[in-house]
């Protein structure tokens, strides 16, 4: 991924594009170069996002189908440690109290819910924003383009 680290530029490092105007430079052309810069800007700065994003999206992906196919996994699972949960403590008992042991399983699954809820609104809070990098970088250019116009 190329590196949008934005640099410190002296003007005799720039480009000419980039050069300080002279005096006798028209309005117009002034104008004409500014709106260059802009558009230059504008499209690296969408360049970064979209490398950006293209990574984070490549991630996520990855992630969420490796989880899945854990979760798949896991429900067939707690389907039938369910069954046998329930039959088992339905038979422990006594003699016509399956019900009873399956009543109990569904209530400690619903804690488990609502542990689990609470739990993953806590960690959704703290999400931080996407593009960080993007984000940085769009700042900065308001920020120096904000101090080029003083």
């Amino acid at each position: 991924m190329p590196d949008f680290t934005p640099t410190i530029a002296r003007y005799d490092d720039m480009d000419s594009d980039l050069r300080p105007p002279r005096a006798d430079e028209s309005l117009g052309d002034l104008a004409k170069q500014a709106s260059e810069q802009a558009s230059t800007l504008i499209r690296d700065e969408v360049a970064l996002a979209k490398l950006e994003l293209k990574d984070d999206i490549r991630e996520a992906v990855a992630g969420i189908s490796l989880f899945s196919a854990a979760g798949v996994t896991a429900l067939l699972s707690v389907l039938m440690l369910s069954v046998a949960a329930g039959f088992g403590i339905g038979t422990a008992i006594g003699e016509g109290w399956t019900w009873l042991g399956f009543v109990i399983v569904g209530v400690v699954y619903l804690i488990i819910a609502g542990i689990a809820a609470v739990l993953g609104r806590k960690h959704a809070e703290e999400i931080p924003p996407p593009a960080p990098r993007t984000t940085r970088q769009a700042k900065q250019t308001v920020a120096a383009t904000k101090e080029i116009g003083r």
